[in-house]
């Protein structure tokens, strides 16, 4: 059974709090809603307090072009990447920091080659490293990915990857976009990047009560394209975010969740930690409603919204981090879940083993 050997995360330098984000929006988008003050209180509800930007703010202000956003990106990304990879492999013994694959997600800019291809040069990995990248999988990129490294270890017992979820959303910001679905954007994405190191049980040693793969979940909900994801325009990327998405968490989501524990013969009172993407304030409190679990339980995710903002695919990952550094019990079981494009829903069952 394959499991995890450490975590680690990076934010960029810049750093704002929504009290000095919310000037810029309201000057972008006042001429477009005659209702401007009403919709810029999703600053305050959304429980979002600071944000880490791959710019600084005034890069913001005016209109860049998709070949500058995207060059923004490819510096941010792989600079915040490598410093997720240090804080990752800094937790482990020198003998233990060989990978055999390396997994990128991501779904905020473009390289070809990609960033995999950085990593292993910058590590001083083998040519021969297995390079996985993954784009397209948004916010349920981080549960999509460790189930991912989990399955090719699970595979190959004897081997160990490298996750690597990365997103600079602010770098993809329409200054001339101004839907509803950009402004709510603007008060709840941000970018940091995290690292994973996932081994098969032949490949390394666990140390104290150690998170444990089970079994992973993906699923689809048809004829949902327009839900979650990217429109892809000359100016490049426009974030679609339908305000619908907590009805589906209670409609679609929540029954895909019990099946899936109950495929793998466990009940929802069984699970004691909830590792969740914290998509907005609006999605935890459907899982909250939809599961009958009280708040408490997703108080990690909120800490996290409330620091980081959401991420993408990395948020679900800080979450993990969090948790990791509170006490579990041998035999404890887990849940993590995340929501993407596709519309998608992304679970992945763990357990709390000693060593």
């Amino acid at each position: 059974m394959p499991f995890l050997e450490a975590v680690g995360t990076a934010v960029p330098a810049n750093v704002y709090t929504q009290k000095d984000i919310m000037p810029l929006v309201r000057k972008i988008f006042a001429d477009a809603f005659k209702d401007i003050d009403r919709l810029m209180k999703v600053f305050g509800t959304g429980l979002v307090h600071e944000r880490h930007f791959a710019m600084p703010l005034d890069w913001y202000t005016v209109e860049h072009s998709f070949s500058e956003k995207n060059r923004c990106f490819q510096q941010a990304a792989y600079d915040c990447s490598i410093r997720a990879v240090e804080d990752c492999l800094e937790q482990l013994p020198a003998s233990s920091r060989q990978v055999d694959a390396v997994f990128v997600v991501t779904s905020t800019g473009i390289m070809t080659p990609g960033l995999d291809v950085a990593l292993i040069e910058a590590l001083d990995l083998p040519a021969t490293t297995e390079r996985y990248p993954l784009w397209g999988y948004g916010c349920a990129g981080g549960v999509s990915g460790l189930n991912k490294a989990f399955t090719y270890c699970e595979r190959y017992p004897e081997r160990k990857a490298l996750l690597v979820c990365v997103e600079m959303c602010s770098t993809t910001f329409q200054h001339d976009d101004t839907s509803k679905s950009n402004l709510v954007g603007t008060s709840l994405f941000a970018d940091g990047a995290a690292a994973v190191v996932v081994s098969g049980d032949q490949a390394g040693k666990s140390d104290g009560n150690t998170l444990y793969y089970i079994s992973g979940f993906q699923s689809l909900l048809p004829h949902s394209q327009e839900i979650m994801g990217w429109e892809i325009k000359e100016g490049g990327l426009h974030v679609i975010f339908a305000p619908k998405i907590p009805e589906l968490v209670h409609s679609w989501a929540v029954p895909e969740t019990k099946a899936f524990l109950t495929a793998n013969g466990t009940e929802l009172e069984d699970i004691v930690s909830f590792v969740s993407h914290p998509g907005g304030r609006k999605v935890l409190e459907a899982y909250e409603e939809g599961l009958s679990v009280p708040k408490q339980a997703f108080a990690i995710a909120y800490d996290v919204l409330a620091r980081f903002g959401n991420m993408s695919s990395p948020t679900v990952l800080f979450v993990l981090k969090e948790r990791m550094k509170y006490p579990r019990k041998h035999g404890e079981k887990g849940l993590m879940s995340a929501l993407g494009p596709g519309f998608s829903t992304d679970l992945l069952l763990f357990e709390w083993k000693g060593a």
